[in-house]
């Protein structure tokens, strides 16, 4: 699909848009299956897959976000700039 956005350009501008929110935004380097990004703000804590439209998440990343929301955390997918902005807002104004 032409003018579709990647999945890179997608996290670069929501992760952005949550640091000038005062959103901590840290890339997770946990290995294999785990989230993208990790959002923290006010005592929340947010794990955050990046994808496009299409992209699915593999057999792995579905094993280690049901952990996660097991274990009483957030889990979400965004898909689009749009998406990211308001899981954003909707953090920031938890407060």
């Amino acid at each position: 699909m032409k003018g579709a956005m990647l999945e890179r350009d997608i996290q670069a501008r929501v992760v952005a848009y949550a640091r000038k929110c005062g959103v901590i935004a840290r890339k997770l380097d946990f290995g294999q299956g785990w989230p993208d990004y990790l959002l923290l703000f006010a005592g929340e804590v947010v794990f955050v897959e990046f994808k496009t439209d299409t992209g699915q998440l593999s057999l792995l990343q579905r094993h280690v976000a049901k952990i996660l929301v097991d274990h009483g955390f957030k889990f979400r997918i965004c898909r689009d700039v749009e998406s990211g902005i308001r899981l954003v807002d909707q953090l920031v104004n938890l407060t």
